[in-house]
């Protein structure tokens, strides 16, 4: 049980990845453009400039796969909700096909309708 909670905790938050992603990066933008250090800060600690390229290009990655993921399970849905929708289509086009021969075959039998041979 924990596991199928845990394990729908991360898919969600991996649904979420693009809409942070979309809030986080311009964040760190604009931090970086209101720091003035930022140049000489990351120009004497290269592994932390390299940590936050690193870091931002990974983001945006996770983010454009849990996009693609969603839309292939939405697309997935979509044919799986038509092919169900053409069922009972389907299904409601016979049934109505029967209710008609039904009410045909009980008019006849009442004497409302001429038979084949009249």
């Amino acid at each position: 049980m924990y596991k199928q909670v845990i394990l729908g905790a991360l898919k969600q938050a991996f649904y979420w990845l693009p809409d942070v992603v979309a809030l986080v990066l311009p964040g760190i933008a604009a931090a970086l453009i209101f720091w003035t250090e930022a140049p000489k800060h990351f120009e004497r600690h290269r592994i932390q400039r390299i940590v936050l390229t690193v870091g931002c290009i990974l983001l945006g990655l996770a983010a454009f796969f849990a996009t693609q993921l969603q839309k292939s399970e939405d697309v997935t849905e979509r044919k799986e909700l038509d092919r169900q929708i053409k069922i009972l289509i389907n299904n409601s086009q016979t049934q109505a096909t029967a209710d008609e021969v039904a009410t045909v075959r009980l008019s006849r039998g009442a004497g409302l309708l001429g038979t084949a041979s009249e």
